[in-house]
């Protein structure tokens, strides 16, 4: 039994009948192990992606609100430690504000101070001076001496006019000169010294002055140091947990992206398989438009012929011949587009020897059914028996 369908269209958009025991329109089966293929790869795909939701939710109800937890602690600590750096911060700042304070109002005119003095002290002049009231101090002391040696002379009974007291007077000039100059030069060099310390007391507060405000300065803004670092600690700890989501959402999406390479994978298969049916398809089709164009040529030369009334008497008959009386092991196999009914057969053992007959099954309709819908298509043989004419037919 052949197909339903024992006629097709050829090219030519025509119905072509087929010929030939076993032909058929349809295109062979596909393999079914790619269709199994297809399912298997079709199963992995659906496997990873309920792998990846599967971890992505894990991920999402496990080990993302710990992390959220330990990063809002970290983060509550941070805040803690800025906010005490942001007190130190503004208890040392105020501290240097304070100090610099006194530096500008007090240390610093004292400095001015001293450094004036320093330098009006250390000048040739004020040595001078202070020698000249050394000298003075030696001068006054010798003074007090000769009144007291001369008062005690006389309680002696010696005058101080004589030679012998003047000799004595002399040598106390010499001693006292010599005292003068002596206390004179320890004078300036006193003096020189006391400059020198001044100067050195003037430099040496202004080096600390300036090194305690440097310090003040600078524990300040170590503190304001440390409170932005501490504040730099919760956007870390943000920063860390937004990757750490991050990589959990990657990890999914590289699961998703396995399974969507794998239903990629399935549908190329299937498109393939489907490729590969059409292919067999188009090859079948082919292979009986030319076997249904090379029946049809056959048939439009004798049904052509036989119209002419070339059919002798003699009994000739082709496949053309339609008479349901030359044919036996008839069976229904489709209808024309115009609703005639499509039979395969075999020609009666009589007429198989025939030259216009044949051995074997053929498709073709019944000359008294055509009769009754297109009557022009049906004419009767020499012989007596009815054909048609397929070209009217088809």
């Amino acid at each position: 039994m052949l197909p339903e369908r024992a006629f097709q269209r050829g090219f030519d958009g025509r119905i072509l009948p087929q010929g030939g025991k076993g032909s058929t329109i349809n295109a062979p089966a596909p393999d079914p192990s790619i269709g199994a293929s297809q399912v298997a790869l079709s199963n992995t795909a659906q496997q990873q992606a309920d792998l990846a939701s599967q971890e992505y939710k894990d991920f999402k109800d496990n080990v993302w609100p710990t992390m959220a937890a330990q990063s809002q602690s970290q983060l509550d600590a941070s805040n803690r430690l800025a906010a005490q750096q942001y007190d130190i911060n503004t208890q040392n700042q105020a501290i240097a504000t304070a100090y610099n304070k006194r530096m500008t109002d007090v240390f610093y005119p004292m400095q001015d101070k001293l450094i004036a003095e320093a330098n009006n002290y250390n000048t040739d002049a004020n040595r001078e001076q202070i020698a000249s009231s050394a000298i003075g101090d030696v001068t006054q002391a010798f003074d007090n001496q000769r009144t007291s040696q001369n008062a005690q002379a006389r309680s002696y009974g010696i005058d101080p006019t004589s030679g012998a007291y003047q000799g004595m007077e002399r040598a106390t000039g010499v001693s006292e000169a010599a005292t003068q100059a002596s206390a004179a030069t320890r004078a300036r060099d006193a003096a020189l010294q006391l400059g020198w310390a001044k100067s050195m007391d003037a430099i040496g507060l202004g080096s600390g002055l300036a090194g305690n405000q440097a310090t003040s300065t600078s524990l300040a803004l170590q503190a304001g140091n440390s409170s932005l670092a501490a504040g730099q600690v919760p956007m870390q700890n943000a920063s860390a947990l937004g990757s750490s989501y991050a990589q959990g959402y990657g990890g999914a999406n590289s699961g998703y992206g396995g399974a969507a390479s794998s239903y990629g994978a399935a549908g190329n298969l299937g498109a393939q398989s489907y490729g590969t049916q059409v292919s067999a398809w188009n090859a079948q089709q082919q292979a009986n438009a030319q076997s249904s164009a090379g029946i049809g040529s056959a048939l439009g030369g004798i049904l052509g012929g036989a119209a002419k009334g070339i059919f002798s008497t003699g009994g000739y008959f082709a496949p053309g011949v339609s008479d349901i009386r030359l044919k036996e092991n008839i069976e229904v196999v489709g209808m024309t587009d115009s609703g005639l009914t499509i039979y395969e057969f075999e020609y009666k053992p009589a007429f198989k020897n025939k030259p216009n007959a044949g051995h074997g099954r053929f498709r073709g309709v019944m000359a008294h059914e055509v009769e009754r819908v297109i009557p022009s298509a049906v004419f009767t043989t020499p012989d007596g028996y009815k054909a048609v004419d397929y070209s009217q037919v088809i």
